[in-house]
């Protein structure tokens, strides 16, 4: 059943989705994701901003981190349907793209959740998450339930890090 849904996707294939998708699905590429998590992390741990800091690098980082052992563990298999766009290594499950993009969106949804942008960040973030997922489809780099388990495991870890993370401000404020 998951290939039959990889080969539906890819029947729609175009030129000019051959394209846009392998740039599209690099907005979530897990090394970059990291990379911009361990930066605004420790933009907030300059200013002292120790639960968003707990949140970026706990949240996104942990949620990597997570799927990259659980990749290992599982050791499934990538699909091998048609000749990819982009050459990819390693396991299938979980997506780290799936990983990585609702990692961040959560992030943000969080920490605007109390602003007036909570409703553009969950709409954006919302679409944002959507895209990567089917690109990744699109590519025939990962099975349906790559990505899901990718959504999965990082909305869990973030909603464990989220409730967490302001402990940390109040231990911290006990401690001085």
């Amino acid at each position: 059943m998951e290939k039959d849904i990889l080969v539906a996707i890819h029947s729609h294939a175009s030129p000019l989705l051959d394209a846009m998708i392998p740039v599209i699905t690099s907005m979530a590429e897990p090394t970059f994701i990291g990379a911009f998590a361990i930066g605004i992390g420790l933009v907030y741990m300059y200013r002292r901003k120790w639960t968003w800091a707990a949140l970026w690098l706990g949240g996104v980082g942990g949620a990597g981190a997570l799927a990259y052992l659980l990749k290992h563990i599982v050791a499934r298999p990538r699909p091998e349907l048609w000749e990819r766009l982009v050459v990819e290594t390693g396991y299938s499950l979980p997506s780290g793209h799936a990983v990585a993009s609702m990692a961040v969106a959560l992030c943000v949804a969080i920490m605007l959740w109390h602003t007036k942008w909570r409703g553009l960040a969950v709409v954006l973030g919302s679409l944002y998450v959507l895209l990567i997922g089917f690109t990744r489809l699109y590519l025939g780099v990962h099975y349906p339930t790559d990505v899901l388990a990718g959504w999965l495991l990082s909305a869990a870890w973030v909603g464990v890090v989220a409730v967490v993370a302001p402990k940390i401000r109040r231990r911290k404020v006990l401690d001085s």
